[in-house]
Formats: C-alpha cells, structure tokens, sequence
C-alpha cells in the first residue's frame, strides 16, 4: 500500500524549507505531485520523496567532483606558474655566465697584416671559437668578393668553373680550402694576400667590373 507524508515531513527530509516544497508541487518540479488530505493539509508519495533525495544527492555528488577538478586544475596552474618563473630565472643566470665568458682575439701582429677593408669583415665574422680564424691577412672568397662589389655566387663560378672561350683549360681564380669549422664534411674557400692579388688581376684581365675597398668601382 502506498504511504504518504506530509510537506513538511518531505521538506525535513530533503533538506529544504516546506514553502520550497509547496513551489516545487506549484511547478511541478522533479515531477513531484500531492493530494490534499485536509484542509491546507498535503499528501505526498513517500516513494517521490526518496527518489528527489537520490537525484538531488547524485547532482550534488557531481557538483562536488567538479569543485575538485576545478581545485586540481588550479593547483597545476599554479605550480606551471612557479616552473615558468624558474626556468626564466635559469636562462637570466646563463645568459649572465655566457656574458662574463672571455672571447678569445687575434694577435695584434696578425690584424696589422690585414688592410683595413678586410678587417671590418674579420672583425664582423670573428668567431669565440680560435678554430675558425683564418691564418693572418687571409679572408674568406665571398667576404672577398662582396667587399669589392662582386656577387659571391658569380666569384664562386670565377674560382670553380673559371673564364675564357675556346679554351679547353678555363682560367680560374686560384684560392685555397679548407673543411669547415664545425661542418667537417663541408668546404670552405679563402684567399691569401697572394690569392686576392691574383684574384684582382684576374678581374681586370677579363674586364669584370669591381671596386677596390673604400673606393668607386673600376
């Protein structure tokens, strides 16, 4: 037979006031129904009752592991946070090291070999590795050519393919190589004083136009 309590019996065991009983019978929330036994005096299902308590107990069982993943993401926020602020501190305390680190010159004997032209570009390309200097008054083939206005790619072809028609033997530009540093399966190419001379007969020999360094072109 089924047993019927009263609203305030079903507000007291929901955990509510009887007047947010009476709206929920008003508006029919979770389905909820009465019957008037007396005058002002209501009936409900005592089964309805037990099953509002289980779905309200289900949401806030819900509601709670929602506020604890809310808390975790906050923690982790907050610990990312905390690592970001360290590794940027890391990387100021080695940006400080890498600063105070003495770099490696050339001896003064060897940049006062070098005309002055060349040593702006030695001075640019100076490396804090002493492998990759070049031996005195020597300057790398395209530093070489942009110096004196010519594109590095067509002295490249001056030095590997060469000039002159008819011949079987092209006239080339004689520079010297070496592995690169740092690339040991790459080659780069350089010239010595000698070299550069040669390089700049070679350019009037065949009428390629160029400029000597801090001048107008020839």
């Amino acid at each position: 037979m089924a047993k019927y309590i009263t609203a305030s019996e079903a507000a007291r065991r929901l955990g509510v006031t009887d007047k947010t009983v009476r709206l929920w019978l008003e508006k029919g929330t979770y389905g909820l129904q009465a019957h008037h036994s007396a005058k002002n005096r209501l009936a409900i299902l005592e089964t309805d009752i037990e099953r509002i308590k289980r779905e309200r107990d289900l949401y806030q069982d819900e509601k709670q592991d929602t506020t604890d993943i809310i808390g975790r993401i906050k923690d982790l926020e907050a610990k990312y946070a905390a690592l970001e602020e360290k590794c940027t501190e890391l990387e100021k305390r080695m940006d400080e090291r890498v600063t105070e680190l003495p770099v490696p010159t050339f001896a003064t004997s060897a940049i006062d070999q070098i005309p002055r032209a060349q040593k702006r570009i030695v001075e640019r390309n100076r490396d804090v590795s002493p492998d990759k200097e070049l031996p005195p008054g020597c300057i790398l083939a395209r530093d070489f050519a942009r110096m004196h206005g010519v594109a590095p790619e067509t002295f490249r072809d001056h030095f590997m393919k060469g000039l002159g028609r008819g011949l079987e033997v092209k006239d080339k530009v004689e520079v010297s190589d070496r592995p690169k540093p740092g690339r040991s399966k790459e080659t780069e190419y350089y010239l010595t004083p000698e070299q550069q001379q040669a390089a700049l007969d070679f350019w009037r020999r065949y009428d390629i136009p160029f400029k000597k360094p801090d001048q107008t072109e020839e």
